[in-house]
């Protein structure tokens, strides 16, 4: 498959799993974060966090345990060092729009209203390759989840944890670049 288009990019994979399902209320339990380069693989890591309670629904999707993350930092507590690996880069994930940036924007800046991700889109938008925004578009699959598509396709879903889900989430874009013979990043990108 032909990358070339992707190349001069940085495109961070993000994915969390949460306390619960509010966007306004949950807390990161887990934050995973991928970077890939000219549309390569360069490296990845996944961190458990405590704050809040988790909920009964939450647990059951990820299994993560109050009592794994005792003793653990919080995310805002690390704000400064997500925002750097934030900013200035293409953002990817599955609902990464509606769910997982809310929840990391507001986690920076409840340790600092200064402490944000700098996009570097037109006005400092941040650019974004939502894979289930995509999905939706280009795909017409019976489901949009990310674990479905991963099944309709052959590909290795994560589980339901952060690194896991942010691959998952990288080989669904592929797939669909793959499929739709995509070659304009410009097509996959949400400005937000």
């Amino acid at each position: 498959m032909d990358l070339s288009f992707l190349k001069g990019t940085q495109i961070v994979g993000i994915d969390i799993e949460t306390t619960g399902v509010s966007t306004s209320k949950s807390f990161i339990r887990e934050f995973g974060l991928c970077l890939f380069e000219d549309g390569i693989y360069k490296n990845g890591n996944s961190g458990l966090f405590s704050g809040g309670v988790c909920e009964a629904g939450a647990l059951r999707v990820h299994g993560i345990s109050d009592e794994m993350v005792n003793g653990k930092p919080t995310f805002s507590s690390k704000a400064v060092i997500a925002a750097k690996h934030l900013s200035n880069k293409i953002i990817l994930g599955h609902n990464v729009i509606a769910f997982d940036l809310p929840i990391v924007i507001r986690a920076l800046q409840s340790y600092s209203k200064d402490c944000k991700i700098i996009g570097d889109g037109p006005d400092g938008k941040i650019r974004v390759i939502d894979t289930l925004i995509l999905a939706r578009k280009y795909l017409k699959a019976p489901s949009n989840k990310l674990e479905s598509l991963c099944a309709m396709y052959g590909l290795e879903h994560g589980g339901h944890r952060a690194k896991g889900d942010v691959i998952s989430s990288w080989n669904v874009f592929l797939k669909i670049v793959e499929i739709m013979k995509i070659n304009d990043l410009d097509k996959l990108i949400t400005l937000v």
